[in-house]
């Protein structure tokens, strides 16, 4: 956790709580520390998926500006990485929608009919 606080105070983020959505993966340092207990096979789809530079919800994100300005597809590939990822000793189902629209809310008062339009942009490889 001392690495997402520390990036995201790099980042000079202003945000009042730390979400899912909210968690720099991106930053080396974050992935390092959340891919840690995982198999190899994980940092792959994050490249891929979730938060790469070349990562399909960037790419979403960029060519659907309602949804880039808030990064919102980023921020929900973010919330079901971490919700659904692995534990070290059991697998994970998954999660249920309300769960993923909690993990990216924002208190500046942004649509949940938002989240929902990133969630039904494009289909993950992975996730």
């Amino acid at each position: 956790m001392a690495a997402v606080i520390y990036s995201l105070w790099e980042k000079g983020d202003k945000n009042p709580l730390i979400l899912p959505a909210n968690i720099p993966i991106e930053d080396q340092r974050v992935q390092t520390e959340l891919t840690r207990y995982l198999s190899d096979n994980w940092i792959p789809i994050i490249e891929k998926d979730v938060d790469g530079p070349s990562s399909l919800s960037l790419r979403i994100d960029s060519d659907m500006p309602n949804l880039g300005k808030l990064s919102a597809c980023r921020r929900v590939a973010r919330t079901i990485y971490l919700g659904s990822a692995p534990t070290l000793t059991a697998a994970n189902r998954g999660l249920e929608d309300r769960r993923v629209k909690l993990g990216c809310v924002n208190v500046w008062g942004v649509s949940l009919s938002l989240w929902r339009r990133s969630q039904e942009a494009g289909l993950l490889n992975y996730i």
